[in-house]
């Protein structure tokens, strides 16, 4: 018979058996993360622009930037 030493460390790792087997399932339920595709600058821009984070003047002064490559 184990002594309650024994006992302690069972429940500890029933415990913690437990938990991983919470975080699996809640890892399987949400599933892997999915990362951002890449957007174009444009199309970003334009969504900066329509949504007013940004003047007409830096739109096209950012706009012509990216059309360079600078």
């Amino acid at each position: 018979m184990m002594g309650s030493g024994g006992m302690w460390l069972w429940m500890i790792l029933g415990l913690a058996a437990l938990w991983a087997l919470v975080a699996c399932a809640i890892r399987c339920t949400i599933g892997p993360r999915k990362s951002t595709p890449e957007q174009d600058p444009i199309k970003v821009l334009d969504a900066r622009l329509a949504r007013g984070e940004i003047t007409s003047e830096e739109y096209r002064r950012v706009r012509d930037l990216l059309a360079t490559g600078h």
